[in-house]
């Protein structure tokens, strides 16, 4: 193991509990503290995750499995070994808040709304178009209140909340770039009630797997290529934020590109 995030590390300090998704290059342990994804270097680094040197994880191991930790060694179905010993603890460089540069933000906005606007539509089914008929919708409510400064609670959450297909459904990956976003760089009031009416609606709203992402995220913390694009936006960086923001936006199959309107939704109403 390469490298282990700070909620991947609580849920192996519980020593042991069930597999409960595997997938070929990454699969899902759950423990007394939360969930933990254990993948290849095709995963990035993460508060959830556990990075690896592995290839493959579901030529030998099934859901429903057992695994134990002990001894800084991970035991997956009592066939696979995965040493800890010199795994280095991440955890993302975060921006500060008293280094934002607004002319910057502005700048990286405008680049995230034209690449955006430039990715062809998602295809699908017309249940598709009803699910981004209905995030749009949502995405638009977020920016209203996040514009607004209501001291209401965002009730608008649960149009999103759970609102799409796969691991990690759009409507919640657009919530995890906005609450991630507003952390760092919106007022406080306004982080805290999004991330408070998220802990609160998320469990009965969307699966275990995106409710440990959004977990994270509502703590202000997320993978790699989510914070090194927010730390971009602070003055002194003169990184060249397109190659940060395509990263993001070729995320698995649709996550990069909802949090990137979760990211910008926020950005351009601060």
């Amino acid at each position: 193991m390469t490298s282990l995030g700070e909620f991947a590390a609580q849920v192996l300090d519980a020593e042991g509990g069930d597999i409960i998704a595997v997938f070929s290059s990454s699969l899902y342990l759950q423990g007394n503290n939360g969930l933990c994804c254990i993948g290849n270097d095709t995963i990035p680094n993460g508060p959830v995750n556990a990075v690896t040197t592995l290839d493959h994880f579901n030529t030998k191991i099934s859901a429903g499995s057992h695994w134990h930790y002990s001894d800084q060694c991970l035991t997956l179905a009592d066939t696979l070994q995965i040493d800890t010993t010199h795994a280095a603890h991440w955890c993302a460089e975060t921006p500060s808040i008293t280094d934002i540069d607004h002319n910057r933000i502005n700048e990286i906005a405008t680049q995230i709304e034209r690449v955006l606007f430039t990715q062809p539509p998602l295809s699908g089914s017309t249940v598709a178009a009803e699910i981004n008929n209905k995030i749009n919708h949502g995405e638009k409510q977020l920016a209203n209140w996040v514009s607004s400064q209501e001291s209401t609670t965002p009730d608008f959450i649960d149009e999103l909340l759970g609102c799409g297909d796969g691991l990690t459904p759009g409507g919640d990956d657009l919530l995890l770039g906005a609450v991630v976003t507003l952390k760092h760089f919106g007022t406080e009031p306004a982080a805290s009630r999004l991330a408070d009416s998220i802990r609160q609606r998320a469990p009965a709203r969307t699966n275990v797997i995106s409710l440990a992402h959004l977990t994270a995220a509502c703590d202000g913390q997320a993978n790699e290529l989510l914070t090194d694009l927010l730390c971009a936006c602070t003055s002194g960086r003169e990184t060249n934020p397109l190659p940060l923001i395509s990263r993001l936006l070729n995320f698995g199959q649709s996550s990069g590109r909802y949090t990137l309107r979760g990211i910008n939704t926020v950005l351009t109403q601060i």
